[in-house]
């Protein structure tokens, strides 16, 4: 029944009721009959006949009214849940602040009222979307603004197939996203897809899908894909990912190979897609790609330079092979450098070995503002870095100009090591022996701008760097202005120290060795720690050169209180730290990387 209005002539009523039951009844027995307003309608003709009908009610209300009354009575509950939803704080919201609210309904997937999703996106786990149906029937308001704004309902999700047609028909001509996958619980995993008339319920409407992710858990053959014929001219986003066997690399044509507004493209298991043409390409994610299958690099460099303006390029075991001979045809060709100046990603892991990373990375020119994340069970030994790092980085805009480097070893909670390259910093996370690695690093990079390095090894390694060997890499160096040297600091101290006086630098030049050094982190590791650092700091301050800053890591015992007061006297900020010394892991904040994160949860599926 309808909600009728509560006018005048009502709430008079109700007070001659209450007024005339006043009189009739004792203060106490009226409290104890007057009606509660949610039983009003009920409790009223069950009470009242029990009383005597020598009082009558009221000689003024007459039967019409009576019968009026108990319309009113019948129709209070709902015109009152009507007044009470209506001064609801959440219906003063302006109608698309609402319809925003009622997005994060609609699904993982974005729309023209919801934020950009991530990128790739992780959408087989992702929960079942909350029911939009639910909110369109709390009240007439919601109703009214989830039925007035189609793109609510433009997500169909097939792991919800008797949701699919009914949003189909409440989206009307807006845009579509649409997900192709089996519903997965705790329990079990129900083939969802395997409805043929399902499946061309949505491929009928290609024209209108603006982004398509299919990721089913069961193989359903070519036929899934091959469904999608007709061309996709709004298509935005597409997901691809192979459930079928091993041997079945190929990705069949889909949309008649016309897709002119793609931008986001994920392809997971597919090795090659002929007669599809994707270009033009804003981002791009490849995994899991069977080796044997792998295009040949020319081939790939290709793809690439099909989409200059690509922004981010995620390849997670996959890529092109290793095939010397395309290397080298591709320099004759003049192909060897694809330029991607809008590149802001490349996250390369878990590669079958870093010299094809290598190979690409010398046919690729990247601008400085390029991320560069890489990452694998084994990448920080010499032999790796050197077969990973071109001879020539003068291309690679990341790896030019680099004023940060920190050699970090890993903890038991790192699965992976790590090269990651950021804003002018560089940090390699590994098992890492210094002795081999910085040499490698120092040779195959432009390391003239650095002003802070950190180096700290892994513990199954006993020796760092010797003395002969920082006296021959820190002139590469010239602006360096922090050094630390959380293991094994006294060689790099001698080096500094000895530096100065065999070259007999006076105040005029300055120190011969690292000149802006301003900021030393040491570890009280030996004897002779302590009388190093007085002498190092002294030799400075006399060529007009102090240093500003010392940090001492060692145990509570850690230098006395003769050497404290012997460095501060060349030293303005001198700094101890009890415990093991480490690097500050803060220096990495930006690892893991949501790529790496992605690819870890694909595994554990």
């Amino acid at each position: 029944m309808s909600a009728v209005p509560i006018d005048e002539s009502m709430l008079e009523l109700a007070d001659a009721i209450q007024h005339r039951l006043s009189i009739q009844y004792s203060s106490t027995e009226y409290e104890y009959l007057k009606p509660s307003p949610s039983d009003v309608s009920a409790d009223s003709h069950q009470i009242l006949p029990h009383r005597s009908t020598d009082a009558p009610l009221s000689a003024a209300i007459n039967p019409l009214q009576l019968t009026l009354i108990e319309k009113y009575v019948d129709v209070m509950p709902s015109s009152l849940k009507t007044l009470c939803n209506t001064a609801r704080p959440i219906n003063a919201l302006p109608l698309e602040i609402l319809a925003h609210i009622f997005s994060m309904l609609a699904g993982p997937l974005s729309s023209g009222l919801a934020p950009t999703p991530a990128f790739p996106p992780s959408l087989d786990t992702h929960p079942l979307p909350s029911d939009l149906l639910q909110a369109s029937h709390v009240c007439r308001l919601w109703r009214a603004v989830a039925l007035a704004f189609p793109a609510l309902w433009a997500t169909l999700d097939t792991a919800q197939p008797r949701f699919v047609a009914p949003r189909l028909a409440r989206a009307r001509a807006a845009p579509l996203r649409v997900v192709l996958r089996d519903r997965t619980s705790h329990a079990r995993t129900v083939p969802t897809l395997d409805d043929p008339h399902l499946r061309a319920l949505v491929a009928e409407e290609g024209a209108r899908i603006e982004q398509l992710h299919i990721e089913p858990r069961f193989s359903y053959g070519p036929a899934l894909l091959a469904a999608f014929r007709h061309p996709a001219r709004v298509l935005r986003a597409l997901t691809v990912r192979n459930a079928n066997a091993p041997g079945e690399c190929e990705l069949p044509q889909m949309f008649a190979g016309c897709t002119p507004r793609l931008e986001r493209l994920v392809v997971s298991g597919f090795t090659s897609w002929p007669g599809n043409t994707f270009a033009n390409l804003r981002r791009v994610c490849l995994d899991d790609q069977v080796e044997s299958s792998r295009p040949s690099l020319s081939s790939f460099l290709e793809f690439l330079a099909l989409s200059p303006r690509l922004e981010e390029l995620i390849l997670v075991n996959a890529g092109p092979t290793d095939n010397a001979s395309s290397v080298g045809l591709a320099f004759r060709e003049g192909r060897a450098l694809v330029s991607l100046p809008a590149l802001r990603a490349l996250e390369l892991g878990e590669w079958p070995n870093t010299r094809n990373i290598g190979q690409l990375l010398s046919c690729l020119s990247l601008p400085a503002t390029t991320t560069i994340n890489i990452w694998a069970a084994s990448l920080a030994q010499h032999q790796q870095l050197e077969a990973l790092l071109p001879k020539d980085t003068t291309h690679l805009g990341p790896l030019r100009g680099l004023h940060k480097m920190t050699l970090m070893p890993r903890t038991a909670a790192d699965t992976k090591e790590v090269l990651s390259v950021r804003d002018g910093a560089l940090h390699l996370l590994g098992d890492i022996c210094a002795a081999s690695v910085l040499p490698v690093l120092f040779d195959r990079l432009d390391v003239r701008a650095l002003r802070a390095l950190a180096v700290a090894q892994g513990p199954r390694h006993a020796h760092g760097l010797s003395q002969r060997m920082w006296r021959a890499l820190l002139p590469r160096a010239p602006r360096l202005a922090s050094l630390a040297t959380p293991s094994d600091s006294s060689a790099a101290l001698i080096a500094l120290y000895r530096e100065d006086e065999d070259t007999g630098g006076d105040a005029r030049e300055g120190p011969a060795l690292c000149p802006a050094l301003s900021a030393l982190s040491v570890t009280d590791d030996r004897e002779c720690t302590a009388l190093l650092l007085i002498l190092l700091a002294g030799r400075r301050a006399e060529l007009g050169r102090p240093i500003a800053r010392v940090r001492v890591d060692g145990p509570p015992d850690a230098m006395d209180g003769f050497v404290r007061q012997a460095l501060r006297e060349s030293v303005a900020v001198v700094e101890y730290k009890q415990g093991e010394p480490a690097l500050e892991r803060e220096q990495l904040a930006h690892w893991p990387s949501e790529a790496y994160c992605w690819a870890e949860s694909r595994q554990r599926l």
